[in-house]
């Protein structure tokens, strides 16, 4: 500044030169890539080096290699004499099915590019997407929702092409810069985005993300993502451009307890998941004790809390765990962290960790200079493995992809919108938005595109679309003003019609009028959380086993104080993820249900009918009587005996709560006695005979056993009273004592 005053102080750089240095370090890429070739080449010559080997498990169906490719072929050759073209785009709307990628892999083989469809979206949406991109040639199969006519497009059933023989197929020249595939995000201005992805980012990422994940002709990934998530195309194309072998999900939903099977049953040895649903698995493996010998479990779409990873790697138990970030404009996960499973993590969420392959990530001001180690700025992400750009919208390309000031001439950076640092080390930590996008169960969604759709239903003047926490939760929430006759219902039904279902607010609530600042912007933080639903003064109390322990389920999980007969699990504020807890959580406590079987039957009443009671763990069932006598050890019991423990008595928690006012000790004696009878498990001992570890069930330990109380004069005598109480407890009883003081 001395030096030159009229210098503008944006322009300043406040990096040393060793800090310079630390951020091209942290952007170098020390490997060396092969020379491009497309991830269907790659994939077709594995078929012809390995053609035995298998690239699908479907069920009890297996595809080879060989297979796959000449059914690829006979699709490729019908897309060719339908017209398909390079450069042309090719919709595809089908179920999850070993069909459905032959016919990725056949509209890359022709030279074309592809858009994936979720055939369970409205058609409204659908046929909009198609319309949009251009495309006019959509591939369906049987399963897949009837598409309105549109003009000038066709619509093909795959099922009426025939099997391919033994002729190859379609010699199309590929360049890095041909488009592979177009996929749909929310878009803030109340119309979907379509992200453009060329071949050559996306093979480079491909070829650099097998080695991170570690895998090759010996693996076995399990294929769990929708396909109109772009995680998914990662994970289909890693693994075939490398010769490993996938499992595939069909079209159903999978229960934690059906997944953690298969993954067992089939040798998985690699799987990704969205962060609450692999929690999920964790929970359901903790209590089963016998997770499946999966090697690396990925996640990524939304942030991984430090208490998730914790659970995930103590009970999914896997040698590797990596955290994926990374918006659809960066190709798939341009970030990574990777860790052994038995790191640590010393803040609230997963780092986003370093960039992939040939990438950079700069974390920058608003004046697109470097900030400093633990300074917060936007990343900025650029190298080769960028998008090409959002299809027919150059204004917001644009906007969003930027000149790298850091890079060559040319050379481009995307503007992610997410606040974040660098540590240290050069791992970058996610610290928040910039806008007002949201992610819920691991979509990205712009409000802007819900508000908008809001806006057209009749009587609606002014919307407001946020994400709040509702039962430990993020849920989508809508707030609207207008007409004095706005009804929930009727705006939710509405909006199925247009939107995704995750795109709709699991409550619409009508405000008279939206709370404003002093500037006259609406108020997010002054908008009211949701009250009751109205249905709630028409309660009917649920009266079976099976309604009783539905209820109280869905209680936990949907954060209401109480679920009646004719409450309705969707308008509550269920959704797909969390019908899967319902379904794990019921299994734990005696009842067996199927995911479908909440879209089925969507009444807590309807649900109780059609649920299966477990004998083996049905809690329902258990006597009047306390259980007595020996029991057999379960799977997590056995394998805590086998291990070497140390002092195994000295394995127990304890926690100190403040009260806010004086207790009555005679109510909490009455309590723990309550507590103790109910659940006989606390009533546990186990001993050592012979060598082998035992468990019977004691007798009921008397009040002085389970409440003691103390008079301490300070913190030194808490401790050692409450050190005192800790070292009391053994395994041969009592396994658990409260202490007041």
């Amino acid at each position: 500044m001395v030096a030159d005053p009229a210098c503008p102080i944006a322009s300043l750089d406040l990096l040393s030169q060793q800090q310079h240095d630390d951020v091209i370090r942290w952007n170098e890429c020390a490997r060396t890539f092969a020379p491009f070739q497309p991830v269907h080449r790659s994939f077709a010559q594995h078929a012809l080096e390995t053609p035995h080997a298998p690239a699908l498990l479907f069920g009890a169906e297996t595809i080879s290699y060989a297979v796959l490719d000449r059914r690829a072929n006979a699709i490729a050759r019908h897309l060719q004499a339908q017209g398909v073209r390079p450069g042309a785009l090719v919709g595809i709307s089908m179920q999850r099915s070993p069909d459905l990628v032959a016919a990725f892999l056949a509209v890359l083989k022709t030279g074309a590019a592809y858009l994936p469809l979720d055939p369970d979206h409205p058609p409204a949406r659908l046929s909009a997407t198609i319309c949009d991109v251009g495309a006019s040639v959509v591939l369906t199969d049987v399963g897949a929702t009837q598409l309105p006519a549109m003009s000038g497009v066709r619509v093909l059933d795959l099922g009426a092409i025939s099997p391919g023989q033994k002729e190859g197929g379609p010699a199309v020249e590929i360049d890095p810069q041909s488009l592979a595939y177009v996929i749909y995000t929310s878009g803030s201005t109340g119309v979907p985005k379509g992200v453009a992805v060329a071949h050559g980012p996306f093979a480079m990422h491909c070829d650099a993300t097998a080695e991170l994940y570690e895998m090759g002709g010996q693996s076995r990934e399990l294929h769990f993502l929708s396909f109109t998530f772009d995680g998914a195309h990662e994970r289909l194309w890693t693994a075939l451009s490398c010769g490993a072998a996938l499992v595939m999900r069909d079209a159903d939903l999978w229960s934690a307890e059906q997944t953690l099977d298969v993954m067992r049953a089939q040798q998985v040895t690699n799987a990704g998941f969205p962060p609450a649903y692999l929690q999920q698995l964790a929970d359901f493996a903790a209590w089963r004790g016998d997770p499946p010998p999966v090697s690396l479990y990925s996640f990524g779409g939304e942030a991984m809390p430090k208490s998730g990873f914790d659970k995930v790697r103590r009970a999914l138990r896997p040698r590797k765990l990596i955290n994926g970030y990374g918006p659809t404009e960066t190709v798939v996960t341009p970030l990574v962290w990777k860790v052994d499973a038995d790191a640590e993590i010393d803040c609230a969420y997963a780092p986003i960790g370093r960039p992939v392959g040939r990438r950079s990530a700069l974390v920058l001001d608003g004046d697109l200079n470097i900030v400093p180690v633990g300074v917060i700025g936007e990343l900025h992400i650029g190298g080769e493995g960028l998008a090409s750009g959002y299809w027919n919208r150059p204004g917001l390309t644009a906007e969003r992809f930027i000149p790298d000031p850091f890079g060559e001439p040319g050379a481009r950076l995307y503007r992610t919108g997410d606040l974040a640092r660098w540590r240290a080390d050069g791992v970058i930590d996610y610290v928040g938005r910039s806008d007002h996008q949201l992610k819920i169960r691991g979509f990205r969604i712009e409000p802007g595109e819900v508000e908008a759709r809001l806006m057209h239903q009749t009587g609606v003047r002014s919307a407001v679309v946020v994400a709040r926490d509702i039962g430990g939760r993020q849920q989508l929430i809508g707030y609207v003003s207008g007409a004095d006759d706005l009804d929930e219902t009727s705006l939710r039904t509405a909006l199925l019609q247009e939107l995704p279902d995750y795109m709709v607010p699991a409550r619409i609530v009508p405000l008279t009028q939206m709370p404003l600042t002093a500037h006259g912007k609406v108020d997010r933080d002054a908008l009211p959380a949701p009250e009751q639903l109205p249905g709630d003064t028409n309660y009917v109390a649920p009266q079976t086993p099976a309604e009783v322990t539905l209820a109280a389920i869905w209680a936990e999980l949907l954060g209401r104080s109480r679920v009646g007969l004719t409450d309705n699990f969707f308008e509550l504020g269920g959704d797909s993820i969390i019908s899967l807890q319902v379904v794990g959580r019921a299994r734990q406590r005696g009842l067996s249900i199927e995911p479908r079987d909440l879209f089925r039957h969507q009444t807590l009443q309807e649900l109780a009918r059609v649920a299966r009671s477990d004998a083996a763990l049905d809690v329902s069932a258990r006597p009047i009587e306390p259980d007595e006598g020996a029991v057999p050890l379960l799977p997590i019991q056995r394998r805590f005996f086998t291990e070497d423990a140390g002092e195994r008595h000295h394995w127990n928690q304890a926690v100190l709560l403040l009260p806010g006012a004086r207790l009555d000790w005679d109510a909490m004696a009455r309590a723990v006695v309550a507590v103790v009878s109910h659940h006989d498990a606390l009533r546990m001992q186990f001993v050592e005979v012979d060598g082998e570890w035992q468990a019977r069930y004691g007798e009921m330990p008397s009040i002085a056993d389970l409440l003691w109380t103390r008079t301490v004069a300070g913190a030194a005598d808490t401790t050692s009273v409450a050190a005192t109480a800790q070292a009391s407890l053994s395994l041969q009883g009592p396994l658990l004592r409260l202490i007041g003081m």
